[in-house]
């Protein structure tokens, strides 16, 4: 995956379905917040539920203002077909929007959610300054099932939409975890737009460390057949990788925003017992690896070229 900001336009044409019309992005897409590579991805290709799944009403907007034509030619043929199973699975979302299924109860964000990350995250601090017996491995194991937490609320709210959803997934993100919310969503965007589909998704290319499926003779590792001794020691290194991604990808955007933010997390990582920093980062870590990798292992690996259903590709 290239961040996109190193991402080169070499694409003459970017034309995709959403609806019952066919929108040229072609010029749009170098202004697009999550990058022109994945709008080039979805070249010729039906986006409609890509779209609503990670776009806001102000995307909506935007997008009526792209230009566009329709979906169907004049004989009554579609110009970029549109699946039937997506289509049936469109009417019973929106059917779920309708019944209030996608509002969101924030104060059972607060009290179930928030709430337990930020009192771990202080309590840990606060045990990380204390001399009593056993303080620092409190603290390691507070501030590190914290970080773990704060992992998934930056998923989540990263996601969501909505001015709430911004300041909490970007606070919990950067201030705890170090994660870059733009590289997390160019990075985790892709990855449900795509889930499992070899050379498209991030999240499943972690070799020559990992490897979830097995490689060609060219591209094979020596080591690759131990990887079941030594798995679960890489699993401690998935936030430090994380971390490393993220401020390689903030020098690269230019974003001061998120140099600032991720700058005054480090600050308070340096207040911090060195073996409580470093340990609450390798557990944080570890608690989501286990996750993570064991929730890809088991499903469906595609190959880049089988057939493409946003919907379909979501349960595989």
């Amino acid at each position: 995956m290239i961040a996109p900001h190193d991402y080169n336009i070499t694409a003459k044409r970017c034309d995709m379905r959403i609806n019952d019309r066919i929108y040229d992005c072609t010029h749009w897409r170098a202004k697009h917040p999550g990058g022109a590579q994945l709008l080039d991805q979805f070249h010729n290709m039906d986006a409609t539920d890509a779209f609503y799944a990670l776009h806001s009403k102000d995307a909506e907007n935007i997008l009526k203002n792209i230009k566009n034509r329709p979906a169907k030619q004049a004989d009554g043929k579609d110009i970029i077909p549109r699946d039937p199973l997506a289509a049936r699975f469109e009417e019973w979302r929106q059917d779920l929007v309708k019944d209030g299924w996608f509002e969101r109860r924030w104060e059972l964000d607060f009290l179930l959610v928030a709430l337990p990350c930020t009192v771990m995250t202080v309590l840990g601090t606060w045990a990380a300054l204390q001399n009593f017996a056993g303080a620092h491995l409190l603290a390691t194991v507070l501030i590190g099932i914290a970080m773990q937490q704060a992992g998934w609320m930056a998923h989540d709210y990263c996601h969501g939409r909505g001015n709430a959803c911004w300041v909490i997934g970007n606070v919990y993100a950067m201030l705890i975890n170090g994660f870059s919310p733009s590289w997390w969503s160019n990075k985790h965007n892709t990855h449900h737009c795509f889930p499992n589909r070899k050379e498209y998704d991030p999240d499943i290319h972690m070799e020559p460390i990992l490897h979830l499926w097995f490689p060609t003779a060219e591209k094979d590792k020596w080591f690759r057949r131990h990887q079941h001794k030594y798995y679960l020691f890489a699993y401690t290194l998935l936030y430090v990788s994380w971390r490393t991604q993220s401020i390689q990808f903030v020098l690269g955007s230019k974003n001061w925003f998120e140099r600032i933010m991720l700058c005054l997390g480090y600050v308070w990582l340096a207040c911090l017992p060195l073996s409580v920093a470093i340990g609450s980062i390798l557990l944080g870590g570890f608690l989501v690896a286990v996750i993570v990798t064991a929730n890809h292992q088991p499903e469906e690996m595609l190959n880049p070229d089988d057939h493409y259903c946003f919907c379909a590709d979501q349960f595989k």
